[in-house]
């Protein structure tokens, strides 16, 4: 990881600049586009959207889905969109015309998460059917490329790098397949998984889990390096994120609050409250000038914290 020296103090205000409001239900996901202008969110009321949080405004509405929309994802090129939902299917969208361009059905159980590669020339889904399913975007072909079945319960969250694929599950493993090997490394971790990522320099594995607690795991020997604690997640789904210079990992909580930690010491740094439910994801941007910071809610709304 980055070598790190003495931090400034964090300075978040204690109330966030700006609430995003349009969605009929809860929230389930946030992200934003790759150059921190846009942001998108998945909700229990079966759409998608499209939003400068900068300005609070709601930019597009996306309708297809048949149940709740669990993830979303923003392509590199902003050109793309990709949804999956408890529908059991994988939408890519054409963002500036709102319309599905494909659709992927081959899962047999609702899709928990979806990621892009690199290059997004192909998305990863895993899913409750006990299967991540790897898509050519590139192709005609609406069946997977690849399937990978060895897990024993629901997939929670993916995540790919330049190499690997990796993935999370109920029943308390890591899983990480590096494509150009073909090899798969399994890491059991204990409790549920919810939410897994990586370091910006991925060499680190960082894990949400059931026990209240994330983790964060040397990718190459399996060993723990630090564990996180403060914010409450012992039921729900509740995502992190980690900052654009591995500095600080952030989460969400069952309480409605947000968590912001430093990863080397792993003291809590700063407790953001706004939110009246559970926190279910959060996406952190470094826009130039000052950095911004994005948590959506169970209770409906996003949070767009200025630091």
């Amino acid at each position: 990881m980055a070598t790190i020296g003495p931090q400034p103090q964090l300075k978040i205000p204690r109330v966030c600049t700006n609430v995003l409001k349009g969605h009929q239900g809860s929230i389930t996901a946030v992200r934003f586009n790759k150059k921190g202008e846009y942001c998108a969110t998945a909700g229990s009321d079966k759409t998608c959207c499209i939003w400068n949080p900068h300005r609070g405004t709601l930019i597009k509405q996306y309708k297809g889905h048949a149940y709740e929309v669990l993830d979303v994802q923003i392509a590199d090129d902003n050109k793309h969109l990709a949804s999956c939902g408890s529908d059991k299917n994988v939408f890519i969208w054409d963002i500036m015309n709102g319309v599905t361009i494909r659709k992927f059905k081959e899962h047999k159980g609702r899709v928990n998460c979806i990621a892009f590669n690199n290059n997004c020339e192909v998305i990863v889904s895993g899913s409750y059917d006990r299967t991540v399913k790897v898509w050519d975007l590139r192709s005609n072909n609406y069946k997977p490329i690849q399937s990978m079945d060895d897990f024993t319960d629901s997939v929670t969250s993916v995540c790919v790098t330049r190499e690997e694929i990796i993935s999370s599950c109920v029943d308390g493993s890591l899983r990480s397949y590096d494509i150009r090997k073909g090899s798969l490394t399994v890491d059991s971790l204990g409790p549920s998984i919810t939410c897994v990522s990586t370091t910006n320099d991925e060499k680190c594995i960082i894990a949400s889990l059931l026990d209240g607690t994330v983790r964060l795991i040397d990718k190459a020997t399996g060993e723990l390096l630090n564990t996180y604690k403060g914010h409450e997640n012992t039921n729900l789904q509740v995502g992190h994120c980690v900052s654009n210079d591995d500095t600080y990992i952030i989460s969400g909580s069952e309480d409605g609050s947000v968590h912001i930690y430093d990863l080397m010491e792993a003291a809590t740094l700063n407790t953001l409250r706004n939110h009246k439910a559970s926190v279910s994801g959060v996406s952190y941007h470094p826009l130039a000038g000052e950095t911004c910071l994005l948590s959506s809610s169970v209770d409906g709304t996003v949070c767009v914290w200025k630091f």
